[in-house]
């Protein structure tokens, strides 16, 4: 048999000793965690309110500045005989040192017609031949007429179609490519507003920064 440890008095109390002792780092560890919990959460809520001030000001600041600018882009329309299909304009003072840009981001968009010119691109190129040349064509067309994920054409794409067509010269292959960009509707998304300016030593532009990931912490 086994036999039990017997511990001296002594040892007994540098047992508890040494029990209590862990205890208590334990203890603190909890506590100190406990704290960078408290600490944590009273900082995102302050620095959120500040953040949220930041925002709101940034927010007001836009409307009020596309606001400013919004008759002049029109009256830009009227004068240079500009289209609404023009989605963005820029605007630098007379002594060309300050220069505001403000724009839309567009997303490709065709409506329905345009498939009609796809397929008639498509029967154009069925139609040419086996020789080395068609085969180049008709792989680079159809390269130009591939969809997104979202099964949109490229817009930029399409523009090089027409290239294609009008070096190829065959008046179907280019009047197709022509419904598909008639077909081209954009759609606004997300309005950008950029201001820049000309540093006085070396005449270099520079961004405003606007945006709180590019704001200097210098």
């Amino acid at each position: 048999m086994t036999k039990s440890l017997v511990l001296t008095p002594e040892q007994r109390k540098q047992l508890d000793e040494l029990k209590a002792l862990e205890a208590a780092e334990i203890a603190a560890k909890k506590e100190e965690r406990n704290t960078l919990k408290d600490l944590t959460d009273e900082s995102v809520k302050e620095g959120f309110e500040i953040l949220l001030e930041v925002s709101d000001f940034l927010s007001k600041a836009k409307k009020k500045v596309y606001a400013m600018f919004a008759d002049i882009i029109e009256l830009k329309k009227q004068v240079y005989d500009g289209s609404d299909e023009q989605y963005s304009h820029t605007f630098t003072t007379k002594d060309g040192n300050y220069r505001i840009i403000i724009g839309f981001h567009v997303v490709d968009s065709f409506d329905d017609s345009h498939t009609a010119g796809v397929d008639g691109v498509n029967k154009f190129l069925n139609k040419l031949g086996i020789d080395k040349d068609s085969k180049m064509l008709v792989k680079m067309a159809k390269k130009l007429l591939s969809r997104d994920a979202k099964g949109t054409l490229n817009a930029r794409k399409v523009m090089q179609l027409l290239q294609m067509a009008n070096e190829h010269g065959d008046k179907d292959f280019i009047d197709n490519v022509q419904i598909i960009i008639d077909a081209y509707k954009p759609i606004k998304t997300k309005m950008y507003m950029i201001a820049r300016y000309r540093r006085e030593k070396d005449n270099e532009w520079l961004t405003l920064p606007l945006g709180i990931t590019e704001a200097s912490l210098d």
